[in-house]
Formats: C-alpha cells, sequence, structure tokens
C-alpha cells in the first residue's frame, strides 16, 4: 500500500513538471518578439480580427501615426459593410493625412441613401480635408446636399463650399431661393455661393441681408458671401450695418468690407477694433488679414494682443501679428513673452507661432522657458504647449521633445511621445530606450516599444 502510494505520488509530480514545462515552452513562444512582434499582431487583428476589435486599435493606430497600415485600411474600405468600421477607417485616413481612397469614397457617397448619418458625416469630414475632389465627387455631392437628412445636406454644402467651382453656383442658388428648403440648408448654399464665388448670387444675397425676416444667422451668412463676391454694388448696403444694434450683424458686415479695397476699409477696421463687443473685433483683425495695414493699425493690434480684455481678441491679435511675417513682428512676440502679465493661454500661442515660423531667432529663448518649467510636477504651460506640439508637423525641434522627456508629469510625457512618433523623430531613439528602462507605467513602455518597432519595421 506504501508502495502504491509511493509511485502514485511520482506519477503526480512527472505529470506537473511536463505539464508546466509545456505550458512555460507555450508561453515563452507567445512572448518571443521575434515571433510574434507588436507591429504584427496589429496587422493581424486588420486582416483576420473582427470588427470590433479592429474599430478598437485604430486610435492607437492613429495616435502612433503609423501609415504603414494604409493599404489593410484600404482593403477594410474594400470589403466591409459595417458603417462603423468605415467611418473608423475613414477617420485614420484623414488625421494620418493619406487622402488614396477617392474610389471609395465616391461609391460610399453614392449610397448616402442607405448609410448611417455617422458613416455620411466622417465621410465628409475627410473630402473636407482633401486637398482636391474629382468632378465625379462634386456630381455626387450636389445629389447628398438634396438629402432628407438636414444634418447630411448642410455637410455636403459645406463640402461644395471647399471644393465647389463656378459651375456649382446655378446649383446653390436655386436651393437659396426655395423657400421649401430647410434654413440650415439655404445656410449652406448661401455660405458655398461666396466660398465659390457666385457673382449672380449678388441680389439674392443682398435681399436676404436687408430681409429682418429672415433669420439672424442666415442674415450674417449672407453678409459673409458678399465680401466674398465682392461686388461694387453691395458696398453701401454693407456699410450701412456697421452700426446695426445686433453685434453679430456688425461683427459679419465688417469681416465682409475687409474684402474691399476701398481707401476709406483700412479706417472702418481700425474703428471696429473699438467696439465694445469682442465678436466685432476678432472680425476687425479677420478683415484685415492680408491687406497692407498703416503703422496706426498695427499699433492698435499690438495693443490687442497684450492687453484686450477678451481673451478671444487676445488670441486672434497674436494669431494676425504671426502671419503679418516680418523681423518686426517676430521681435514683438519675443518680447511679449517676457511680460509679466501674459497668461499660459497667451504664451503658448506665442511660443507655437515662433516655432512655426521663426524657431533658429527663438530657439534660445523657448528652451529656456521650457527648461526653467520641466522639473516642476505639473506644469500647466508646458502641458498645453506639449499638448499644441504634439499635434504639429515639426521635426525640427527634437531638442525641444529631448526636453519632455527628462519630465515626470505623464501628460507631457504622452504628448510628446504622440509628437515623436508624427515626426518620425529617429534621432531620439535613445533617449527614449533610456526613458524606457527607467518608467514603470505600462502604457507609456507599450507606446514607446511599439515606436520603436515601428521605426525598425519600416527602416
Amino acid at each position: 500500500m506504501k508502495n502504491t502510494l509511493s509511485i502514485g505520488l511520482l506519477l503526480l509530480c512527472v505529470i506537473f513538471l511536463f505539464g508546466g514545462l509545456r505550458v512555460n515552452a507555450q508561453e515563452n513562444v507567445t512572448q518571443n518578439p521575434e515571433e510574434e512582434s507588436r507591429i504584427a499582431r496589429l496587422r493581424l487583428t486588420l486582416q483576420y480580427g473582427i470588427d470590433s476589435e479592429i474599430i478598437e486599435i485604430l486610435p492607437l493606430l492613429i495616435d502612433q501615426q503609423i501609415s504603414e497600415f494604409a493599404p489593410d485600411m484600404e482593403a477594410i474600405l474594400q470589403r466591409s459593410n459595417n458603417d462603423k468600421l468605415l467611418g473608423a477607417a475613414l477617420r485614420y485616413f484623414r488625421e494620418l493625412e493619406i487622402f488614396t481612397v477617392a474610389d471609395a469614397a465616391l461609391r460610399l457617397l453614392s449610397q448616402f441613401e442607405t448609410r448611417s448619418e455617422s458613416l455620411l458625416l466622417e465621410l465628409l469630414r475627410y473630402l473636407k480635408a482633401s486637398p482636391t475632389v474629382s468632378p465625379a465627387i462634386l456630381d455626387q455631392l450636389q445629389a447628398t446636399g438634396q438629402s432628407e437628412r438636414i444634418v447630411v445636406a448642410r455637410s455636403a454644402l459645406d463640402t461644395l463650399a471647399i471644393h465647389g467651382t463656378l459651375s456649382e453656383g446655378p446649383y446653390l442658388l436655386e436651393i437659396i431661393k426655395d423657400s421649401e428648403q430647410p434654413n440650415d440648408v439655404r445656410g449652406g448654399a448661401i455660405l458655398a455661393v461666396g466660398a465659390v464665388g457666385y457673382p449672380e448670387a449678388n441680389e439674392r444675397l443682398m435681399t436676404i441681408l436687408a430681409d429682418t425676416a429672415e433669420p439672424l444667422y442666415l442674415r450674417r451668412y449672407a453678409a459673409t458671401s458678399l465680401g466674398q463676391l465682392r461686388q461694387s454694388d453691395s458696398l453701401p448696403l454693407l456699410k450701412e450695418y456697421l452700426d446695426d444694434p445686433n453685434a453679430t450683424i456688425r461683427a459679419h458686415v465688417v469681416e465682409a468690407l475687409g474684402h474691399y479695397s476701398e481707401e476709406d476699409i483700412n479706417d472702418i477696421l481700425n474703428d471696429a477694433l473699438r467696439d465694445s463687443h469682442w465678436q466685432v473685433r476678432v472680425r476687425a483683425l479677420d478683415g484685415m488679414e492680408g491687406r497692407k495695414t498703416d503703422e496706426s493699425i498695427y499699433r492698435t493690434v499690438q495693443y490687442k494682443a497684450e492687453y484686450d480684455p477678451d481673451r478671444r481678441v487676445r488670441a486672434r491679435a497674436i494669431e494676425f501679428i504671426a502671419d503679418y511675417g516680418d523681423a518686426q513682428s517676430y521681435h514683438f512676440l519675443r518680447q511679449a513673452l517676457n511680460r509679466s502679465h501674459l497668461n499660459n493661454e497667451q504664451r503658448v500661442q506665442i511660443i507655437i507661432a515662433l516655432i512655426q515660423q521663426d524657431y533658429q531667432a527663438s530657439k534660445q529663448q523657448i528652451i529656456s522657458i521650457i527648461r526653467d518649467q520641466i522639473a516642476r510636477t505639473r506644469p500647466p504651460l508646458l502641458i498645453a504647449l506639449a499638448r499644441e506640439l504634439g499635434n504639429l508637423d515639426a521635426a525640427y525641434v527634437a531638442e525641444i521633445y529631448r526636453i519632455f522627456l527628462e519630465s515626470t508629469s505623464r501628460e507631457i510625457i504622452l504628448y510628446a511621445l504622440q509628437g515623436i512618433g508624427r515626426n518620425r523623430l529617429r534621432e531620439l531613439e535613445p533617449d527614449l530606450i533610456e526613458f524606457r528602462e527607467r518608467t514603470t507605467d505600462l502604457e507609456i513602455q507599450g507606446r514607446i516599444d511599439l515606436l520603436l518597432e515601428q521605426w525598425s519595421v519600416s527602416t
């Protein structure tokens, strides 16, 4: 009996030992990076995974800017009939600025009557972002603009406003004249007809602006399009509304007048910078964009950038100065960074403007500001800066990302990894490996591993 029990225990030990070895062997095969890398697993998911699995990983592909999967995503657009998955795939192409799926876009747009609203809106966002669209897509946008789903029809007209030509003008004018059309659809046509530059719509737009029975937003849309058309007969009417009691009307009229070249327009815009309503002041700055401004206007804009009581006006004034693009403008922005009264939002906007347009001359000052705050636990200025910078194509600022990797803020690190991946800053590979070794954050480790493997695969 005793011998039998001993033999039984021995057999159990052997079974346990060999079973454990088999399990460990299987685990080692699964975890071997040479057998199954992260990139390979993601590709397998795209090729063979169920729809919900693919949808789940797409935000990661977008965040990490993994463009190598574009062929797999094109295949999904061809084979899938799941509107949610198709919409997610189109977002991938839009976010990564890959505009190679025009045929699939046309096919899906031609099915606008049966496809879901969410897919159509994502599709139209993709087309809006596209540099160009084909005549066939323009024709289909006209058809989609007649959709019974108002939000879809409006989005199609907004897309026509971006890509349309004079040939779409008669179609748009008919929608504007049709009183049976929903106002939101008419509004899209009003804006589009100005964007495509169809002068035959000028009279109808003047009538809408002057008609107080029309909804307020249609009247301001009409003012915007009148400015884009720049017809001389509408100029006196626009000037009549400079003193309108409604600030929204005043604001859009001011912006419209900025499109005209008459001598008194600069004075009108300068006066509008002193309007009591922030929206009028912002639109005055919009109207000045691209104009030859005199010294008095420029000084007023500088004041607005620093001291205007409304943050939206300050932001637009900073943008205006940065876009002005001369040495005086950049000098003013560099000086403004040292002003103690500026808030973090203003500082970030100025830093981003200088990074984009005058980095070499501003580099030392920007690096000094970042180094001064990097040791803080959660510096709001650097978090906001890292977030904005992570969305920019700026491969020349590797030194800034290297400093970000010294931060103890998790948010800054995640935004930095996004920017490093977006700009493919492979010179930072040693810094990423060193950071990977010292961090205990599993998500950050995973993102770095995926980034390094992506670079390795694309070599």
